[in-house]
């Protein structure tokens, strides 16, 4: 699929985990089979974002937030991805918010104008299709491709 469509590889990352060598071994994957171009990695750590940029900051990484309600983080790490204290170091390319956070065309254009392509996830449904897509989002992430599609022209 990565030489038709981008391929979105979100990574689960757990605290304590060795992200470096995560990193290390997802990029030498990407490069080895020619898809640094097709490929995004999201992932709800800065850290392994970070990593990644180290090893290949050609490979478009993606910070995942969203309302972190089922989380078991504490609440200063709560408030610090919420509001992307840790994406000097990772840089990330894009945001991928979780839908029911895209709140409105002007907040998405800020984001856009700080440089992030905004995608809004895993929204399926009709009406939270269009209401992202209205607010302007670059993209979405979704269980429902054909609906989108129609959605989007």
């Amino acid at each position: 699929f990565g030489h038709r469509v981008p391929i979105d590889v979100e990574v689960k990352s757990v605290k304590c985990s060795d992200d470096a060598g995560l990193a290390r071994q997802l990029a030498r994957l990407v490069e080895e089979y020619g898809l640094v171009d097709r490929v995004f990695v999201t992932s709800f750590s800065p850290y392994l974002l970070q990593a990644l940029r180290r090893e290949n900051p050609a490979i478009v990484r993606g910070q995942l937030y969203g309302t972190f309600e089922d989380s078991d983080l504490a609440p200063h790490e709560r408030f610090a991805l919420r509001h992307r204290l840790l994406n000097r170091a990772a840089r990330p390319g894009l945001l991928a918010i979780e839908h029911s956070l895209v709140s409105s065309r002007r907040a998405v254009r800020r984001l856009q104008r700080r440089g992030y392509r905004v995608l809004a996830w895993t929204v399926s449904e009709p009406e939270g299709l269009r209401r992202v897509l209205e607010a302007g989002v670059d993209g979405v992430i979704t269980d429902d491709p054909a609906l989108a599609l129609r959605l989007s022209r």
